[in-house]
Order: structure tokens, then C-alpha cells, then sequence
């Protein structure tokens, strides 16, 4: 059997690529594939959520707060009560095409829960540079979009922040990684939480390319 990448089911979710393609995927779910019909119902509630979020206007007394919690998090991130993430979905777990062997990627996506909220975190390497980018989108059951948008967000290694910056007005951030060990991504998200994820380093050359809950 056939099967397709995360990537390929997150343009299919949104409506993208191919008519064949997106008959033959359709198809492919209509046969009974547990794993990808699992894998498409998580992919269309997460868009449902984003979307849905993406309505709603920031109110200037939540980007006040959200800015001040960035004060803070600068400091002492780890001092936060830290939500315990799940992972949910693995693209490098996803089953190969049929008739492939293996597939070697420098980018790696991974989903987390973590109580009401979803994490979606994309770590993406150029084939001919080293640093790595962790693209990331940050999305809630219970809240609305005005309260995800400046949620700050930082790598930290040790105790000790070293990159951060701000989620936007659909949850969206984007942080360069530091090739450093033990680093962790923290997502505050509330005056008294974050979500905590450790990222795992690679032993070749020492660079980032998975993440682990």
C-alpha cells in the first residue's frame, strides 16, 4: 500500500497540489489506512482551530500582558510551571512511499499537546548551511487567537536563554537554533506556564534535527 508523507497530507488537508493527486490520496484513505485517516483527522482539527483563531482582533490589554511576560521569560524561563508536552504526530515516523527504501531529510516536523494546546514545531536545514531555523505555530481549544498572538518564546540550554522572540497574530514564531546541547524550546503561555520541548541534538557534527516531548 501507498503511503504519504506528513507533508504531503498538510497540503491535502489545505487544499492543495494535484487533482489526480488528491483523488489518489483520497482514495488511499477510502481503503482503510488507520494510520493516515489518524493523521489527516488531527491535521484538520489543528486548520479548523488556526483558522477559527485567525478572526479574532488583539486586544491592547492582552499584547500589555503578553509583552510583560516577555520580560520575564527572558530571565528565568524554567522557573515557570511547565506543561508536559505529548507528542501526537512524528513526520519521521510516517510510513515510506511503497517501493522506497529510505529517505534522508534535513528538516523534521513534529506535533505536541500539551493539556489544551497544540504545538506544531518544523526544524529546517539547508543542505548547504549549517544553522537551523525551528519554525513553529502554537494554537488552543480554549482560547482565542488574541491571546496566543506575542506569547514569548525562547531556546534555552543549561538555564540560560539563548535566542527568543514572540509568537504573531496566528501563533506563528521563527528562531534560529544555537549549536548547543541540551537545548529546550519554551512557549509561555500564561503568567504561570510554558510549554517545555527538548530538542535532541544529532551526534553528527552536533546540529539539531529532531524534537522529542
Amino acid at each position: 500500500m501507498k503511503h504519504y508523507d506528513l507533508g504531503r497530507w498538510i497540503a491535502f488537508v489545505h487544499g492543495l497540489g494535484s487533482e489526480a493527486a488528491r483523488v489518489a490520496m483520497e482514495r488511499h484513505l477510502q481503503e482503510g489506512c488507520a494510520n493516515c485517516l489518524r493523521t489527516v483527522s488531527l491535521l484538520r482539527v489543528f486548520s479548523i482551530i488556526a483558522r477559527n483563531e485567525a478572526l479574532y482582533q488583539v486586544a491592547p490589554r492582552a499584547l500589555g500582558f503578553s509583552r510583560s511576560l516577555g520580560a520575564l521569560l527572558q530571565k528565568k524561563p524554567w522557573l515557570f510551571s511547565r506543561l508536559t508536552s505529548r507528542l501526537v504526530l512524528d513526520a519521521t515516523q510516517a510510513p515510506l512511499m511503497a517501493g522506497v527504501r529510505g529517505e534522508m531529510s534535513p528538516n523534521r516536523q513534529a506535533l505536541y499537546q500539551a493539556s489544551d494546546y497544540f504545538l506544531d514545531v518544523r526544524l529546517e536545514q539547508e543542505a548547504t548551511h549549517a544553522a537551523v531555523t525551528l519554525v513553529g505555530q502554537v494554537a488552543s481549544v480554549r482560547r482565542s487567537a488574541a491571546e496566543l498572538c506575542n506569547l514569548p518564546v525562547a531556546i534555552a540550554s543549561r538555564g540560560a536563554v539563548l535566542t527568543q522572540t514572540v509568537s504573531n497574530a496566528l501563533g506563528e514564531f521563527q528562531v534560529e537554533v544555537p549549536p548547543e546541547a541540551d537545548l529546550k524550546l519554551y512557549v509561555q503561555v500564561s503568567l504561570e506556564n510554558s510549554i517545555e520541548v527538548s530538542l535532541h541534538h544529532s551526534p553528527n557534527n552536533g546540529q539539531c534535527l529532531t524534537a522529542i516531548g
